[in-house]
């Protein structure tokens, strides 16, 4: 549903805006946290950290 507002999402999903903006906080919410404990993870072994690869995306 990338690039849909929260209303067109809210009507495709059959819920209200207001709900469509608090799930998305809540998902990137938990997104941050698991690479913020997948990073502290990383930092806490004893192998090298690799380099990031470039993104894919466009203008990234």
């Amino acid at each position: 549903l990338s690039g849909w507002s929260y209303r067109r999402t809210a009507a495709l999903l059959q819920v209200s805006p207001m709900t469509v903006q608090r799930r998305l906080k809540q998902g990137l919410a938990q997104m941050r946290a698991a690479l913020l404990n997948a990073d502290a993870f990383s930092t806490l072994s004893c192998q090298p950290r690799s380099h990031r690869a470039p993104s894919v995306a466009p203008a990234c």
